[in-house]
């Protein structure tokens, strides 16, 4: 009836206690448990690894280039347990489904097809973000909208009647869904009062400037190319030629001819050398009017309003006139939803009725000079000839742009003769100085000067011949020819001379020889050269 024994220890275990027994004291319960099996010093838990490459170094690489950074490394010593706890392997996690970007991306409503959508995207992406356009646009806030986006927003983004109704049904439809981002931002734009107005308030703000200064410098230009073609000396002297020249060729006088012939003027030509009728103009009021310039830069403004469309100057001033009483309109209209209690909307009108104002009497100042310009410009066609119908008719830039093809044409002749007559007095100029030129070079080589020689002829002397013999001279041969002659005689008689003297040129040949031989002395073979070159001199 007794129970069994219990089962022997394990080995190197400590004995059971015996039943009855007090426990034993701390630190007797036999000895401890064997080390599991490792090396002293590793972690026993598995470690999340550095899965990096060994790199090998090549001793030989290092003793030529000093050693390596490796070998210098400071000595670390690693917090071993820090690093066990934080790195230790855990248990496998549950892999977590990975939600893709369209399933996490939450729904939103989209009325707009697809290319509208885009291009409104597209758009939108220099705009200032969505929350502060509303804002900005009821503010006319200058620092989120420059003049381009305004334009933009007029007219490429302004949302149609059937675009704002099927964004609102499709709201009202799926309020908690949130509309696309072109439908939004077509929205936001649906919810300003007066959208249209405020924005071409805004754009006559930024245009009017610019079209102003744009318009009174073209008037000022203008007014400056009347002033240049009245005051133009080489004009009326290239007309009174051409028209000399018309009424010989044409056998009957006349008091003017029509300026559209300036036009065709550069198709004439003579019927000898077949050269351009414009060439002999030119040479003509060359030779008449030594002064006379090339008429293309006596009119520098001419050729500025010759470059313009006047007609769309024009048509810019009658719209900026249209535009302001479309902006009192659109203030007006503005006014009405804007709070009189709210200081930034009162403020805001007062400044723009004050800009409408002032851009109304700058546009009735830029009346009055148009008008006045154009009075002038019909003053001078009538001064060049025209008819006061012809004159009503004549088109700004057309009447500058004749003058300024015709002076351009002139000028390129104009060049053409300069050179041709710089040429021929430069050919001039040689003829006259040939004789003078040789009589100074030889007065250079001989050392006389010119004092040497009217000492000579005072006293009744000239040099005749090269050996330095003077001779009377009598009032017949003091005379250039008679200069030329004897200087001609005395170049004769000098070449006689080298003819006689035949060891001249064999005693340059030796000179040279020596010359020669003197750079490159310094073999025995030269030297005895040398020395037979001296026994024959």
């Amino acid at each position: 009836g007794q129970p069994p024994p219990p089962p022997p220890p394990p080995p190197g275990a400590a004995p059971p206690p015996v039943p009855g027994a007090p426990p034993p004291p701390p630190g007797v319960g036999g000895p401890p448990p064997p080390p599991l099996p490792g090396t002293p010093g590793t972690p026993t838990t598995s470690l999340k690894k550095l899965n990096w490459r060994k790199q090998m170094l090549n001793q030989a690489s290092l003793a030529r280039c000093g050693g390596a950074i490796w070998q210098d490394l400071p000595k670390v010593e690693v917090p071993k347990e820090t690093f066990s706890h934080l790195f230790a392997q855990r248990g496998l996690e549950p892999l977590k489904k990975k939600t893709s970007v369209i399933d996490a991306k939450p729904k939103s409503v989209t009325v707009l097809d697809q290319r509208r959508a885009n291009n409104i995207l597209i758009e939108i992406k220099r705009f200032p973000a969505a929350r502060h356009i509303k804002a900005a646009i009821l503010n006319m806030d200058y620092s989120y909208f420059t003049k381009e986006i305004v334009e933009k927003l007029l007219n490429n983004l302004m949302p149609t009647a059937d675009e704002r109704a099927q964004i609102v049904e499709a709201r009202a439809a799926q309020p908690d869904i949130p509309l696309g981002p072109a439908e939004e931002f077509l929205h936001t734009l649906s919810s300003i009062p007066e959208l249209q107005a405020r924005l071409s308030l805004w754009r006559f703000n930024y245009v009017f400037q610019q079209a102003e200064e744009e318009f009174a410098d073209a008037l000022m230009e203008v007014k400056e190319a009347i002033v240049d073609v009245r005051s133009s000396k080489s004009l009326r002297q290239v007309l009174g030629s051409l028209l000399a020249v018309g009424n010989f060729l044409n056998g009957r006088e006349v008091e003017a001819f029509d300026l559209e012939y300036l036009n065709r003027i550069v198709d004439v030509k003579d019927t000898v050398h077949k050269a351009p009728f414009l060439l002999h103009l030119v040479e003509l009021v060359v030779d008449r009017f030594p002064t006379s310039t090339d008429l293309y830069s006596e009119l520098p403004h001419v050729h500025r309003v010759a470059k313009m469309d006047w007609d769309e100057q024009e048509r810019s001033l009658d719209k900026l006139s249209k535009d302001l009483a479309q902006s009192w309109e659109h203030l007006r209209a503005i006014a009405k939803h804007e709070t009189f209690t709210d200081s930034i909307s009162t403020e805001k009108k007062m400044k723009s009725a004050q800009f409408l104002t002032e851009a109304a009497e700058k546009l009735k100042v830029l009346e009055v000079i148009h008008r006045r310009v154009i009075n002038r410009f019909r003053k001078l066609l009538l001064f060049m000839g025209l008819n006061p119908s012809q004159s009503e008719s004549a088109k700004v830039d057309g009447f500058f742009k004749l003058l300024s093809d015709f002076s351009m044409e002139y000028r390129t002749t104009h060049g053409k003769v300069m050179a041709r007559l710089e040429r021929k007095k430069h050919e001039r100029e040689r003829k006259k100085t040939k004789g003078k030129f040789i009589t100074k070079i030889k007065d250079m080589a001989t050392g006389k000067s010119s004092k040497d020689k009217e000492s000579k002829r005072e006293r009744g002397w000239s040099r005749k011949t090269s050996g330095g013999q003077f001779i009377p001279v009598t009032d017949d041969t003091d005379t250039p020819e008679a200069s030329l002659v004897a200087i001609l005689a005395d170049q004769a008689m000098k070449e006689e001379k080298r003819k006689l003297k035949p060891g001249l040129k064999q005693k340059k040949k030796g000179r040279q020889k020596k010359k020669i031989i003197r750079r490159t002395l310094g073999r025995p073979d030269e030297l005895d050269e040398l020395a037979r070159f001296n026994e024959t001199r």
